[in-house]
């Protein structure tokens, strides 16, 4: 059984974080596409000598690497990487077992970037994304205290790997996008102070012309 274009479009509502309270839930179509602007930005600011070829296989791969979860779900972390390490001493994990049989051409791209810095960009555009999430959706202490703190120690041991393995790259610049995405400036509030100035003028530019 493979997935297809049908299952595809189930994704705006296929539901992600089965095992942390969140204020609302995150689509795989939300995650999928966080996690493409994500990688694009990366890609263009640390991987500065990469061609339109890997631009193109980054963004592909990360815009169906979660698809399996489209039949499989949202298997909760804790509980996917117990059921690998008992399968491990029998040579085989379940999960990848499934997820190469029902998204075969996921495998092939994840073995076309393997040993790369697309794969490790992807990976921080996942983490960041899910970083993201929970940093604002996010509730309760499981959420604050575990998630988040773990998803941060993921995405900091990850950079150090990336740059010792690639040291010929921007890879600070992964610090700057989480540092800009976290507490950077939100222009939907500037935006709305802007028209609230706006309509301030305006009523008092009507008033003058009354008032004459």
């Amino acid at each position: 059984m493979k997935i297809n274009m049908r299952d595809k479009a189930r994704s705006g509502h296929v539901t992600r974080w089965h095992g942390v309270r969140t204020g609302r839930e995150q689509t795989i179509a939300e995650h999928h596409y966080m996690v493409a602007i994500i990688t694009k930005e990366m890609m263009k600011n640390i991987l500065t000598d990469s061609t339109d070829c890997d631009m193109l296989l980054a963004l592909e791969y990360a815009l169906e690497h979660d698809s399996p979860e489209l039949l499989m779900g949202d298997f909760p972390t804790p509980a996917k990487r117990r059921i690998q390490q008992i399968c491990q001493p029998h040579g085989f994990d379940p999960f990848k077992l499934i997820e190469d049989e029902i998204v075969p051409e996921l495998a092939v791209l994840s073995s076309q970037i393997e040993n790369t810095p697309i794969k490790i960009v992807v990976k921080l555009s996942d983490i960041l994304d899910a970083i993201l999430f929970i940093s604002e959706e996010g509730i309760g202490r499981h959420a604050r205290d575990v998630v988040t703190s773990k998803c941060h120690s993921l995405y900091s041991e990850l950079l150090e790997k990336a740059c010792i393995k690639f040291p010929q790259y921007n890879w600070n610049f992964a610090n700057d996008l989480r540092e800009e995405m976290l507490n950077g400036e939100d222009n939907q509030i500037s935006f709305e102070a802007g028209l609230d100035t706006l309509t301030t003028l305006k009523n008092s530019a009507t008033t003058d012309i009354t008032n004459r």
